[in-house]
């Protein structure tokens, strides 16, 4: 459990930018390596963006509502312009009308009219004077509301993104537990392609001084036989140390890089290996690997009870001589032989040998000695 706890925290330290140096270069190495370390920490990181989005759910609700408000008021300002100006139209109507009304001996008719009249003039100052305060209420609100406006649209539209956003990630949730793991996989890949986008553009900006760069690959020789070619270099990329990840190798030429880890078939003698890691830094790898031959003794085993014979391995055109011999070096058999020719388990007189252990020497025409060991079984 410490442990969960361990790289849980070194997780996070790397998400939030705090790794630093070898520990970065570390953390790093391990991701390419280990595939469900570096699943781990896309999790992670997916576990902490929608936790970030959560927080931002109460500043959604609070700019809706502002939102809300502000619609509210522009509809009751202009609501009241446009009653404010009905309102003066008919105060001005009947202001003209009252100037140009006849006066006359009949007291009577003018009493009416100011009777019918006056009426209409105090429903109209009543209705100007509200309007005229909203007219002002919206010439002071204006410097101040135009100023933040642009701020709240946008604002509104990271809001609205925020929440779809959310959304999508409820509708995920009340997904099946297959189609989680098959939208998670699609989401996965499109960080990879975007993070190796990524990584191309950082390689081509760097400058890289491969002089400063060092690095040590450990390696295994296997000998090859006498005369043969049949010796090996194994690499082990995962215990590389410097550079960058990925690794390629080449042996005895700069130009030809591969992959793989292991080269076969090669003869004795001074290899050179080359590395070539992610930065394009070509180090020669030290020391030299080298090849050594050594006798490889051939091992047969054959029943004479049942017919079998041991092909005496003489080389086309070439002739030898043979010699059988026990364990503790008696020597029990001696001919001399051609292409083509059979032992059948027999001593130089002609009698069965006992099942058991033999050496054999063979001596060809060109110098080339060849020994090994004989196995016959009864």
């Amino acid at each position: 459990m410490k442990e969960e706890y361990r790289i849980l925290e070194l997780i996070d330290h790397y998400l939030s930018g705090q790794l630093e140096g070898e520990a970065l270069h570390s953390f790093e190495q391990r991701m390419q390596a280990d595939q469900a370390f570096r699943e781990q920490v896309e999790v992670q990181q997916m576990t902490n963006n929608l936790l970030a989005v959560k927080e931002q759910l109460p500043l959604m609700e609070e700019m809706q509502r502002l939102r809300k408000k502000s619609q509210f008021r522009k509809k009751t300002i202009r609501y009241g312009m446009v009653a404010g100006g009905i309102g003066l139209g008919l105060a001005t109507f009947l202001f003209l009308n009252d100037g140009n009304s006849p006066q006359g001996p009949d007291s009577d008719s003018l009493v009416v009219v100011q009777e019918t009249k006056t009426p209409d003039r105090q429903p109209s100052s009543e209705t100007q004077s509200p309007s005229k305060e909203v007219v002002k209420e919206e010439e002071a609100d204006m410097p101040t509301s135009k100023a933040p406006q642009k701020e709240t649209e946008n604002k509104q539209t990271q809001a609205k993104e925020t929440k779809e956003e959310t959304q999508k990630e409820v509708a995920v949730d009340s997904l099946p537990e297959t189609s989680k793991r098959d939208i998670n996989k699609e989401e996965i890949a499109e960080k990879k392609e975007a993070r190796k986008e990524d990584d191309v553009v950082v390689t081509k900006e760097a400058v890289v001084d491969c002089d400063e760069v060092t690095i040590e690959v450990p390696f295994e020789v296997a000998n090859t036989c006498q005369g043969e070619a049949t010796g090996s270099i194994e690499v082990f990329p995962k215990e590389i140390q410097g550079g960058r990840l990925p690794y390629e190798f080449s042996l005895d030429s700069k130009e030809k890089f591969t992959d793989r880890t292991q080269f076969e078939d090669l003869a004795k003698g001074e290899h050179r290996l080359f590395v070539r890691d992610g930065q394009g830094c070509v180090k020669e790898v030290l020391p030299k690997p080298h090849i050594f031959a050594q006798r490889c003794a051939p091992e047969v085993a054959f029943n004479p009870s049942f017919g079998e014979t041991w092909q005496v391995p003489v080389p086309e055109g070439q002739q030898g001589d043979l010699q059988i011999m026990t364990a503790s070096g008696d020597k029990v058999y001696e001919t001399a032989v051609f292409e083509g020719d059979e032992w059948d388990g027999r001593s130089s007189s002609g009698e069965e040998l006992k099942a058991g252990y033999y050496l054999f020497q063979l001596k060809l025409s060109d110098g080339k000695l060849i020994q090994g060991g004989i196995t016959i079984i009864r």
